[in-house]
């Protein structure tokens, strides 16, 4: 055996030695290749981030100020007493204005503050349309202050709408509250409140739920009376017959759903009979009729 292929511990030493030398600059030479092409990441990144930012920023900019978004029409639905023009004034909307920039939450507000608005929703229909969905109040009744200060049409939760004028004739009156306040007490928008008040409303709610079959007939409800509310706890309602004939129907404000019921089937035993006057259905199942 040739004394260069013997392998004694000393060059096996050596051996490992060069051998781990050169594991160690190899893997030296990948952490430096990686943490290279780790900043190369980061500076890749970081351009696509600044380039997206400044980018974004400019479109914003661009689309803001674009006559692109420029407001071109502004459709309005949902209203029957208001005029789609005074919605439109309500807007303020301006010649040029962005549709991208418009504060819709201003907007909404803006419109909600007039009196028949109950709810409204905006909305944008790009490039150019404004879509404006308005829910109005519904007229319940007309409201009849007691201290003289004229007659108001009103919603179901006593919002006053405006005054009283042709074609209120159709709604029941509200009588008995009110009293003692001057006629400027009262203005468009305002919210009455009350337990009376709202005892007389849910009166007339009882009607509206029950009477949609007699009133074919020619019945109708004329008015709410509330003077008698405090002092007995009782609701005076004025019904007028087929013929024009006048009955005051007595009612206790909890049962006036049921009471209102009887007294619907009461209106066929008089047909061809003398219209009663008064009809009191306050006292439980006891019905009076004078």
């Amino acid at each position: 055996m040739s004394p260069s292929t013997i392998a004694t511990p000393a060059g096996r030493v050596r051996r490992r030695g060069r051998t781990q030398a050169r594991t160690d600059a190899r893997r030296s030479k990948e952490a430096e290749t990686h943490r290279k092409g780790l900043w190369v990441r980061r500076a890749v990144f970081g351009g696509v981030f600044l380039a997206l930012f400044f980018g974004t920023d400019a479109l914003y900019r661009w689309s803001m100020a674009s006559p692109y978004f420029r407001v071109e029409q502004v459709e309005v639905s949902g209203t029957a007493h208001l005029s789609r023009s005074v919605v439109r004034a309500r807007l303020g909307l301006r010649k040029g204005d962005n549709l991208l920039a418009l504060d819709l939450e201003t907007l909404r507000l803006n419109i909600e503050s007039h009196p028949w608005v109950r709810s409204t929703s905006l909305s944008r229909n790009l490039p150019g349309t404004l879509r404006v969905e308005v829910a109005e109040r519904k007229p319940w009744a007309v409201f009849a202050s007691k201290g003289g200060g004229g007659r108001y049409l009103i919603d179901e939760e006593g919002v006053i709408l405006a005054q009283a004028g042709a074609g209120a004739e159709r709604f029941p009156v509200l009588r008995g509250l009110g009293a003692g306040k001057p006629p400027k007490a009262f203005k468009a928008g305002q919210a009455l409140s009350g337990r009376s008040l709202h005892t007389g409303l849910a009166a007339i709610g009882a009607y509206r739920a029950v009477w949609p079959k007699v009133r074919r007939r020619g019945v109708r409800l004329a008015a709410v009376d509330l003077a008698a509310f405090s002092t007995e706890g009782t609701v005076l309602m004025d019904m007028l017959g087929p013929k024009g004939q006048a009955t005051l129907v007595r009612l206790s404000p909890r049962d006036a759903e049921r009471g209102l019921r009887r007294f619907a089937a009461l209106i066929r035993h008089w047909r061809g009979r003398p219209w009663p006057a008064e009809v009191n259905l306050s006292m439980g199942s006891r019905v009076i009729v004078r």
